[in-house]
């Protein structure tokens, strides 16, 4: 089985011109579109509280996720690592909020924004995933996939509380 994964980020265009400078998101339908009728599965990543985010925007991300129909969907909150663009940002505005290295794996919200706090982008990203839930998830092609293997080594202890959040709610 063949998986492609797709950081689309965003389904505002405003919010994708901090993350992902270039991308169209009538590309990102056409791309998701041609990879369902060719055979590809596809998981799509979105980020929840990015720079500029706001509720609105959010309403727009889901959206797009939804009119996409991956067969995977992930979001989480963006992580301001050392070094990005989004650090530099973050750290001159003062939204970083824990520094606990430990906790920087997006599933974990580690600073807010000047639109959103810590609680709404929390908020936000428990709603969300519960609506996404819903759809059926491969777990076993996807964990089989190179890059789920990859993605199991490299963070076992995710790899495990997804498993284990989705055991609990009976996904899987």
């Amino acid at each position: 089985m063949f998986w492609n994964h797709f950081g689309v980020e965003s389904g505002d265009p405003e919010i994708l011109k901090f993350s992902k400078v270039g991308v169209n998101l009538d590309l990102v339908k056409k791309t998701f579109r041609e990879a369902k009728e060719i055979g590809i599965e596809t998981v799509a990543f979105f980020l929840v509280g990015l720079p500029g985010e706001t509720k609105e925007s959010i309403t727009k991300t889901i959206r797009l996720a939804k009119e996409i129909k991956s067969d995977i969907t992930w979001f989480n909150a963006p992580v301001p690592y050392p070094g990005t663009k989004l650090y530099e940002l973050a750290e001159k505005n003062d939204w970083i909020l824990d520094k606990n290295w430990e906790n920087y794996s997006g599933t974990e919200v580690v600073m807010r924004t000047d639109n959103l706090t810590a609680d709404e982008i929390r908020s936000a990203l428990e709603q969300i995933k519960k609506m996404f839930s819903e759809r059926p998830l491969n777990l076993m092609g996807m964990a089989l996939s190179k890059r789920g293997v990859l993605t199991i080594l490299s963070n076992p202890k995710e790899a495990i509380k997804y498993a284990f959040d989705n055991f609990r709610q009976k996904k899987i």
